[in-house]
């Protein structure tokens, strides 16, 4: 448990962060630990400014916005030497425990102290709302409100003149705050980044407005949808819709101001939470507000029920807590533990990774669904990874195509090599980049004596298999036995670098598995036990030509990662065995594993990329809509009773491995009209 803890403000600031930092700071105290404030962010930490905070240090800040501890971007953070010097200063300080209030930049570095072992907690602060994992974040209803007013107002010098306004909000690439402010404003049109717009059609509707006799015209435009305020107004100009036309940037006015009574509220509650959070030991949460919804309570008489909050606030606060501000984060924590517990604990990281050599057939979109629904009906972080570890096989433009299926199907994800400032903070997310991370961790398994160079070729093998007293695989795998391991006296000192750097390829390199039986729970398959040394042997890491094995980077890629959330075709069933006997030996921490049954063809086959009529690009240039794909392949999966329409998110309510049977799922000879004859 910590004694002393950090409390930092990143990136943009949001009204309610001063009140945050006041609950994370008092519900320290209230448990006897120490505070202390970082100034700027992450710069600050990496510059050593810190100051210790008391009880009075932050009082009378809950109606002011903005954060008296400042904020600032720091580029310096995102290279390892900025975070291991931040760590340096929080180990010199003598603080063991942080808590990290942002949004996706703050708490992309907040994970990336916590993969580091440094316990941090992170608070969802950000007016775009963008932050995944929690439903509303600090500042965003504020930010909403000022928003509202703003369009109330012109509203009302709208009509005086019959003028049309274009009112952009922030929001980044999310449209939150343009949605609700247009939906509470009144606003005749509403542009996001989410929805594509045809302006042609939007200045009809605001021509056919003007037709019907209104006074004035509202639109409300997400500061990064595709057509900003300015654009269209340059657009509306040319079309002469019939209004006289103004823009108005709202901006960062909707930063600033007094964080409203809904802000206060949530950041004092997730604010408490994070400190209750780094009290039970939990490492890289983040709390934010899930779960919320209409609910419709039971009336058990004909008189009405009195709140839990009530009862609560008149049965558990401390008449004296007033007078003593130390316990007022404790009395509200009480009243918090009344109602449903909504703060997410650690989000679960998993990952889909295709290996660019053809096209993608609907049975890989069927595993991608199926690990897509398995994060994020979880609130978890998704991942997707290239595997073209093996360059003559490579098909160039193929991973770029793959990323346009996926993203035809509605899936998106969080980390990956498409998206900005390196995709994420384990870039690279390319294998054929990864190399340096491969070359540690065979040093690490060299240094402890679990690797060992091999010159037997697969033919020498293959001969003593077949031999008189050989044992071929039933499966037909040949394993590797460790009679031919080489006595530890015949290797030389130094030989794995010396084989990884002179460009020799007289040899692979080999892990020696243990002689034990490997015991492991598959979601959909089952307890599966197996004894790697029989069913194996000692494997290949890396192989004689120089390329890594699959193996390898694929335990090594998630273990940096932190993936533990595996979801892959049922054909790598018989690779996870070795793979938790590599992960072991890396000493990492198994994560949990399904293997999705597989769809085969008409003749009972494996899907290969020789099915081109069975490829996501052949069906969308089919003129096939991708809800009518999606749907098809979740009443394989078994989640609908009977294959329609729909959206992945559609399914969310729906997914559980318990719907998801064993048995691998014929697909129909022509898939297309299959599909076509859907409803």
């Amino acid at each position: 448990m910590p004694s002393k803890i950090a409390v930092l403000t990143s990136g943009g600031d949001a009204p309610g962060m001063n009140a945050a930092i006041r609950a994370v700071v008092r519900a320290a105290l209230a448990r006897g630990w120490e505070a202390v404030g970082v100034r700027h962010g992450f710069a600050g930490l990496i510059a050593g400014d810190l100051v210790p905070l008391q009880a009075r240090d932050v009082g009378g800040v809950l109606q002011l916005g903005g954060t008296f501890l400042r904020s600032a971007r720091c580029r310096e953070f995102r290279d390892e030497q900025g975070q291991l010097t931040a760590l340096d200063r929080l180990a010199g300080a003598g603080i063991d425990g942080l808590v990290v209030i942002g949004g996706n930049g703050s708490q992309t570095g907040a994970y990336a102290l916590a993969t580091r072992g440094f316990p941090v907690a992170g608070v969802a602060s950000t007016i775009d709302n963008d932050l995944f994992g929690s439903e509303i974040t600090i500042g965003v209803d504020t930010a909403l409100n000022i928003a509202l007013e703003a369009i109330d107002r012109l509203k009302v010098t709208a009509s005086s003149h019959k003028r049309a306004f274009l009112v952009e909000v922030m929001g980044r690439d999310c449209g939150y705050l343009a949605l609700m402010a247009g939906i509470a404003g009144g606003a005749e049109a509403i542009v996001l980044p989410e929805v594509e717009v045809d302006p042609h059609q939007l200045a009809d509707e605001l021509r056919g407005a003007y037709g019907r006799g209104k006074a004035h015209a509202i639109v409300v435009v997400a500061e990064g949808a595709k057509y900003n305020a300015e654009g269209l107004a340059r657009f509306f100009k040319e079309e002469s819709p019939g209004f006289d036309l103004r823009v108005t940037r709202l901006g960062h006015v909707q930063r600033g101001g007094t964080p409203g009574a809904f802000d206060r509220l949530l950041a004092t509650r997730l604010g408490a939470a994070a400190v209750d959070h780094l009290a039970r030991g939990d490492q890289g949460v983040l709390v934010g507000l899930r779960r919320q919804g209409h609910r419709h309570p039971p009336r058990r008489s004909g008189r009405p029920q009195e709140a839990p909050r009530s009862r609560a606030v008149r049965a558990g606060a401390d008449p004296g807590a007033v007078e003593a501000p130390a316990q007022v984060a404790g009395t509200l924590r009480q009243v918090a533990g009344t109602l449903p517990q909504q703060v997410a604990g650690t989000l679960p990281r998993g990952r889909f990774a295709p290996s660019p050599t053809g096209p993608m057939h609907v049975g890989g979109a069927r595993t991608a669904l199926a690990a897509w629904l398995s994060v994020r009906s979880r609130n978890g972080v998704l991942v997707w990874r290239v595997e073209d570890l093996d360059p003559p096989r490579v098909v160039p433009g193929m991973a770029e195509a793959h990323r346009r299926d996926l993203a035809w199907l509605g899936l998106d994800w969080d980390e990956g090599p498409d998206l900005s400032e390196g995709g994420g903070p384990h870039a690279p997310y390319l294998q054929s980049q990864r190399g340096p991370l491969y070359e540690a961790a065979l040093a690490r398994l060299a240094a402890a004596g679990r690797l060992f160079p091999c010159r037997v070729s697969r033919k020498d093998l293959q001969t003593l298999a077949t031999a008189p007293h050989g044992a071929l695989h039933d499966m037909g795998e040949i394993p590797y036995p460790a009679t031919l391991r080489p006595p530890a006296s015949d290797i030389e000192p130094g030989w794995l670098e010396n084989l990884l750097h002179a460009g020799t390829t007289e040899a692979a390199v080999r892990f020696q598995v243990e002689e034990k039986t490997v015991v492991f729970q598959d979601r959909i398959q089952g307890e599966i036990a197996e004894r790697v040394d029989r069913s194996v042997g000692d494997f290949v890491l890396r192989r004689r030509d120089g390329l890594w094995a699959y193996q390898l980077a694929v335990v090594v890629d998630d273990l940096a990662m932190g993936i533990d959330d595996v979801v892959r075709g049922a054909d790598l069933l018989a690779s996870t065995a070795r793979q938790i006997q590599l992960i072991e030996a890396l000493g990492g921490t198994v994560p949990a594993y399904a293997h999705v049954p597989l769809l085969v063809n008409a003749r009972g086959e494996k899907l290969s990329k020789r099915d081109a009529g069975l490829a996501v690009a052949t069906l969308r240039d089919a003129g096939i809509a991708p809800e009518r794909v999606v749907g098809y392949l979740a009443f394989s999966l078994g989640l609908l009773a009977e294959p329609a329409a729909c959206r992945p998110q559609d399914l969310l309510p729906l997914f559980t491995w318990t719907r998801i049977g064993k048995e691998a799922w014929i697909l129909p000879e022509d898939l297309t009209a299959a599909l076509r004859r859907m409803t």
